[in-house]
């Protein structure tokens, strides 16, 4: 029995753990209606979202491929840090952005069509809060990739040793604090934080970028833009 084109595109998003609002594969996403009940980026959403079942296996299917992607972006973009940092060149944020850029394009559009490839908890927070997200999917994301950065961390510092690790501080993000206050650390951290939010829903998870750019080119301007906001050295 042959499916129409539209009763295939159904099945498929039902197949994939991606359709929900605030995944970066736009052809994955449910359709939205003016008449429909609840409509994602509303207080509506968010108080349905909460009350979403805990049941679906795809939450957790797919939150295992976002501890796949966390795992991988981020032992590569750690082990990349360290090689830059043992350079001694004085234009690491420059590098850090290409490399993120690389590395951000290519682990979202491998992970997208499956779980959306937020590969964030802030993007995954910031999808939940806005009513973009279900309760049970942000739950087991948050913890899948907690959990795959972590293990990313151990996996550099069983590959460097200690003593690499500690001297390159493990190829991640860090500020000397005897040069930066707290106050400072926390501004950095808060203004970089809503860039990165403000380019991932512009670019990334608005349903007009993918108009604008397309299913493929919408995502790689996304992860660049998040790139750009990423590097804090």
């Amino acid at each position: 029995m042959e499916l129409s084109s539209k009763e295939e595109d159904v099945r498929l998003r039902e197949l994939s753990g991606a359709g929900f609002a605030s995944s970066f594969a736009p052809e994955q996403r449910p359709a939205v209606c003016e008449n429909d009940p609840v409509v994602p980026g509303t207080l509506r959403a968010l108080l349905f979202n909460l009350r979403v079942p805990w049941g679906k296996q795809e939450y957790y299917e797919a939150s295992l491929i976002e501890f796949a992607g966390t795992v991988s972006m981020v032992f590569l973009s750690a082990l990349i840090g360290v090689s830059l940092q043992g350079s001694q060149t004085n234009v690491v944020f420059v590098y850090v952005g290409c490399s993120n850029l690389v590395l951000l394009s290519l682990h979202i559009l491998a992970t997208a069509p499956i779980s959306g490839g937020h590969l964030n908890p802030l993007i995954s927070t910031a999808a939940f809060f806005t009513g973009m997200m279900e309760l049970p999917r942000y739950v087991a994301y948050l913890a899948a990739q907690t959990l795959g950065a972590v293990s990313a961390g151990g996996l550099v510092k069983a590959v460097l040793g200690n003593k690499r690790s500690n001297l390159y501080h493990g190829g991640g993000c860090w500020i000397d604090d005897a040069e930066v206050a707290v106050h400072q650390a926390f501004l950095l951290e808060a203004v970089s934080s809503f860039c990165l939010l403000f380019l991932a829903f512009g670019l990334g998870l608005d349903p007009r970028a993918a108009q604008a750019f397309g299913s493929v080119l919408g995502p790689i301007i996304g992860s660049g833009g998040l790139a750009l906001s990423q590097p804090r050295l």
